[in-house]
């Protein structure tokens, strides 16, 4: 008798500063270059700015931010990811390295993680991928 194969569940991998990390990957809209990010005044501060997405305005979160990682500039290689959790939303990523698939046994979840937003923690050719939870990293699921 053969043993069933555990599911994989696809990611979409990106990277802030040399640390990757990785949402599901059917939270993933599309990704598109920088656009000017228009701040909103008295917003929060984990909020960037909007952008126009196809005639609406859309909140860009900082990522940064809301992972406590350092700040820096907005560089014009840096890409736009658009999701959808309860609402549409984006936030910038220094870079995307494409979709990978882990099963569950493949992944420590949140039991091994203290940071905010992080739902569990896979390995990638060496490297240490963060998975994160969009519903616990955002404020009201991203709407603004």
């Amino acid at each position: 008798m053969q043993e069933k194969e555990e599911e994989k569940n696809a990611f979409f991998l990106f990277y802030l500063d040399q640390q990757a990390y990785a949402l599901p990957l059917c939270q993933i809209e599309r990704v598109v270059r920088v656009v000017e990010i228009r701040p909103l005044p008295l917003a929060a501060s984990e909020l960037l700015g909007v952008i126009n997405f196809q005639g609406s305005p859309l909140p860009v979160w900082n990522m940064r931010k809301l992972l406590a990682l350092p700040e820096r500039e907005t560089r014009l290689d840096d890409a736009l990811v658009i999701v959808k959790e309860q609402a549409w939303a984006a936030f910038l990523a220094d870079r995307v390295s494409g979709v990978f698939s882990w099963t569950q046994a493949e992944v420590a979840h949140e039991e091994a993680c203290a940071m905010r937003g992080i739902s569990g923690i896979a390995k990638r050719a060496g490297e240490i991928v963060y998975l994160c939870d969009l519903k616990r990293m955002l404020p009201e699921g991203g709407a603004v």
